[in-house]
């Protein structure tokens, strides 16, 4: 199978076997919205300096959420700001995850009706996709692999949405926390800035939450 896509490594990792998010769905929507600029860093279709995107290649590619972002970025060309555009990204971003995903045949959808209304959820088809990324995390976290760029970045986002006990990797919290950012130095400062950008969006809407 071709590999996935950071946003959707991240996706699988982030829920359960439910497809209940194992975190607040804003706080992942937004480390999405950061995948999926990460992605897009990696093809080296755009990089970011100093909290501003710089497209470098605006041509499709083979991913309809890309191509979705890079079609806006093309049609607002006045605005580069990287929070501004991870915070409109992640209006979307989960429901076109997830939907994207159902079509791929990884996930499966559920609806249960609840007194309220229904709940849809997206639990994972099997553990044949998800298996291999937490073996290379896995590899990469006790030294036995060096990380390549998108495995780098997963960790990086895994320890900034405090996701990190989804890699069982069995090293202590702490420990594995320092490991994971550890592991993001090693990748470009663009990738570095967006991660740290999307700490920052979630610290912030934590914090409005008690004001």
């Amino acid at each position: 199978m071709e590999r996935l896509t950071l946003r959707d490594e991240l996706y699988l990792l982030a829920h359960d076997d439910r497809g209940e998010s194992r975190i607040h769905t804003g706080s992942l929507a937004i480390g999405l919205a950061g995948a999926c600029l990460i992605d897009l860093v990696i093809a080296r279709r755009l990089t970011v300096d100093r909290g501003r995107l710089q497209m470098q290649d605006t041509s499709r590619t083979n991913d309809a959420i890309s191509d979705w972002i890079i079609a806006q970025l093309v049609t607002s060309n006045t605005m580069r700001e990287l929070r501004w555009w991870l915070a409109g990204i992640a209006g979307e971003i989960y429901d076109r995850t997830s939907g994207g995903l159902h079509a791929k045949g990884i996930v499966t959808k559920t609806t249960q009706r609840r007194l309220l209304g229904t709940t849809t959820r997206y639990p994972p088809v099997n553990d044949s996709v998800i298996g291999p990324i937490r073996a290379m995390a896995w590899y990469v976290v006790h030294g036995r692999e060096r990380p390549d760029d998108q495995c780098a970045a997963l960790c990086g986002l895994l320890g900034v949405l405090r996701l990190e006990d989804t890699l069982i990797v069995g090293v202590p919290q702490g420990e594995l926390l320092a490991r994971l950012k550890q592991i993001l130095g090693w990748h470009t400062p663009a990738v570095q800035e967006i991660v740290a950008a999307v700490e920052g969006l979630i610290g912030e809407a934590a914090m409005a939450v008690y004001r």
